[in-house]
């Protein structure tokens, strides 16, 4: 097991439509599998238990999940937790202060790297080691590959350098076309 390169997950809702299962879920399943890559995963549909769960991840006891995803849906530095709930990367980044100190933080959502400054403020006022995400609005199967992609490269190498260098030598269409970005 190498430390510091698990996974923690927190999703908001999808879909209003209840029969639907669209999830990251699958992709921590065969990261699992193929990778053994651990992973903590967990559904939130308010920003208040987002922040409470982003709170958790950054103790002691988490140490190991160095990466923290949040897959929900999401639009021009908006996180969109359900119909009814949402928050702006700016106003998360001031809740979580210093609580992202070493990990790497990825948005799994549509469009929210698309303003490149609050990114940046988000990663500054977080202490954040790395964050990466969409700046478009992505598919959300190709998405999940990029996501695979990314999170057995970080899992292996420990570098999100290398995991840079790799997925834009090696998928440069898919990244381009999803508008994949790290800051």
């Amino acid at each position: 097991m190498k430390p510091d390169n698990h996974i923690f997950a927190i999703e908001g809702e999808w879909e209003t439509k209840l029969n639907k299962e669209l999830t990251i879920k699958s992709t921590l399943t065969l990261l699992k599998e193929v990778c053994n890559v651990e992973s903590i995963f967990r559904k939130t549909n308010t920003v208040e238990s987002l922040i409470q769960y982003l709170k958790v991840s950054s103790t002691a006891s988490y140490k190991k999940y160095g990466t923290i995803v949040i897959g929900t849906h999401g639009d021009k530095g908006e996180i969109l937790l359900s119909d009814f709930e949402s928050i702006s990367i700016r106003d998360l980044a001031e809740q979580c202060e210093d609580l992202f100190t070493d990990k790497i933080v990825h948005f799994s959502s549509c469009g929210i790297l698309k303003r490149a400054s609050d990114i940046r403020y988000f990663k500054e006022l977080t202490n954040a080691k790395g964050v990466c995400g969409y700046t478009r609005d992505v598919d959300f199967l190709e998405s999940s590959i990029v996501d695979i992609l990314l999170f057995s490269s970080l899992y292996r190498n420990n570098s999100l350098v290398i995991t840079q260098k790799f997925l834009m030598s090696n998928y440069p269409d898919l990244v381009k076309k999803l508008g994949f970005n790290f800051f």
